[in-house]
C-alpha cells in the first residue's frame, strides 16, 4: 500500500479504532492560530462603527425635518391645525421633507417647482421622504400638490427668522 493510499484511508477513518474515530469526530475543526487576531480586530471594528452611528446620524444644527401631512385636500405640518401653512427654513440648511398621505384612495405629492424639489406622489395612505438643501439666499417660493394645485398650495420662506 502506498503512502497516499494510507493517508486517504486514515482521512476516512479506515484502520482507526472506534474510540479514536469518535474522538476525532467530536473535536471541533482546528483553524490556524493567525486568524484569531483578525477576527478580534473585525469584531472590534464593527462594535466601534455601531457605537459611532448615532453621532453620525444625529441631525446637526443646519438640518431640519419637516413632516407634512396631506389630508382633506390640504397640507398640514405635523402637530399643527393650520391648512397649507407658511413653511420657514434657514438659508443653506439641509432639510428632510417627509410627506405623509392620510387620504385613502387619493394621490398627493409635494413640489416646490422653482427649487426643483419634489416628494414623489403617494397613491393612497403612505409616506415618502427626500433630503434637499435650502437656497443660500432668503426668498419666498410656492409649493403645491400637482394633482390638486388649486386647493393644496402654500409658501416656503427661506430666511433667518424661523419659528
Amino acid at each position: 500500500m502506498t503512502g497516499h493510499e494510507m493517508a486517504t484511508m486514515a482521512g476516512k477513518g479506515i484502520g482507526m479504532s472506534r474510540r479514536r474515530r469518535k474522538r476525532q469526530a467530536a473535536e471541533p475543526l482546528r483553524r490556524p492560530g493567525w486568524q484569531g487576531p483578525f477576527v478580534v480586530a473585525a469584531v472590534l471594528l464593527v462594535i466601534g462603527l455601531v457605537a459611532l452611528m448615532p453621532l453620525v446620524a444625529k441631525p446637526g444644527p443646519d438640518r431640519t425635518e419637516i413632516v407634512l401631512i396631506a389630508r382633506d385636500m390640504g397640507f398640514y405640518l405635523d402637530g399643527r391645525a393650520d391648512r397649507n401653512p407658511r413653511i420657514r427654513v434657514k438659508p443653506g440648511s439641509e432639510i428632510r421633507l417627509v410627506l405623509r398621505n392620510d387620504d385613502a384612495g387619493i394621490s398627493h405629492d409635494f413640489v416646490v417647482g422653482s427649487l426643483g424639489w419634489t416628494v414623489p406622489g403617494i397613491d393612497g395612505r403612505g409616506e415618502r421622504a427626500v433630503v434637499v438643501r435650502a437656497p443660500d439666499r432668503p426668498g419666498v417660493y410656492e409649493y403645491t400638490c400637482t394633482p390638486h394645485p388649486a386647493m393644496m398650495r402654500g409658501v416656503l420662506e427661506v430666511g433667518d427668522a424661523v419659528e
